[in-house]
């Protein structure tokens, strides 16, 4: 099959556009460190660079549109979900589309008479080049949404395995509550330990330990962001790991949290996991620098409790 043949454009038609784009590419751009990899680099491989996202996202310095935003969705999509890209892909998708909306709102709202002037102000005025070039194209433009940015993959790999995420964290809870009461002195908190305090517990939401240990294996080296994401509210029914488990982040709301989700990760790794084994403290924390920790309670039942200090 022979190629499709090349696009042309009367002479006139580009000169114009030339002239746009000579006069509106640097407009309003935001010089980045000269070390910092680009958007792509950090976010669309397969390989992700959490620590890229963690210091920009600690940063409090502006940057380029939408630069934040789709790092901190591409960050809570690895963060729960490492064992699949896809996952940090689906929202990254998620974030273009909120922030493309957005852009296009704003232009909507000035009541322009020509849809051309509010459709390339909306891009290269509200959402600029530095946007355009370094996230939108990045991702492939509109193309990357007919794979990614439905949530269809987050309904599959993190919504619908919701009783498999809870499990794990009632997992931590239980190994947060014997580090911080060392019921037994001579009882570090262990995952074993744990699994049996899940055979024995009656509530019903919870998976069996068979199936846990298929999901930590997944996990383990993010364990402590999901646990300390399962720690914030950010309403009163929902917390952080409830709203991106579903896809319904919002970085207005939620970015917020994120340095105390950081400290939150931190205090699990120097508290919980410290005690379980060097590796999980080390996999866990290697992101999160000199970051000082945050404590917080674990989230157990008067009879889970009970059962704990049965010694099972």
């Amino acid at each position: 099959m022979s190629p499709a043949p090349k696009p042309t454009v009367p002479p006139e038609v580009m000169k114009l556009f030339d002239q746009f784009a000579s006069q509106i590419e640097e407009y309003g751009s935001i010089e980045r460190p000269a070390d910092e990899p680009s958007f792509g680099m950090a976010n669309l491989l397969e390989t992700y660079d959490a620590g890229a996202a963690v210091k920009l996202l600690m940063n409090g310095a502006p940057s380029y549109y939408g630069h934040k935003e789709a790092t901190f969705f591409a960050f809570c999509g690895w963060a729960v979900a490492p064992f699949d890209p896809d996952v940090r892909f689906d929202l990254i998708g998620i974030a273009i589309k909120q922030l493309l909306a957005e852009a296009e709102d704003k232009a909507a709202r000035l009541d322009l008479d020509s849809n051309t002037a509010a459709d390339m102000i909306a891009r290269y005025y509200f959402a600029g080049s530095q946007f355009i070039f370094n996230i939108y194209t990045a991702f492939q433009g509109a193309g990357g949404f007919l794979a990614f940015g439905s949530g269809a993959l987050l309904e599959d790999e993190t919504y619908t395995r919701k009783k498999d995420y809870m499990t794990i964290v009632k997992l931590m809870a239980c190994c947060h509550y014997v580090s911080a009461k060392r019921v037994n002195s001579k009882r570090d908190p262990s995952v074993n330990f744990a699994m049996r305090f899940l055979e024995k517990n009656s509530d019903d939401s919870l998976k069996s330990s068979t199936a846990t240990y298929a999901m930590w294996g997944q996990v383990k080296e993010n364990i402590a962001f999901i646990y300390a994401a399962s720690s914030i509210k950010v309403s009163p029914s929902k917390t952080l790991l409830d709203v991106v488990l579903s896809g319904d982040l919002k970085f207005s709301r939620d970015h917020r949290f994120f340095r105390t989700w950081m400290r939150r990760t931190r205090f699990v790794c120097d508290s919980v996991l410290r005690l379980m084994s060097d590796e999980l403290q080390s996999s866990n924390s290697k992101f999160l620098g000199g970051l000082e920790a945050e404590s917080f309670v674990f989230d157990l039942t008067a009879d889970e409790v009970k059962l704990i200090n049965s010694n099972l």
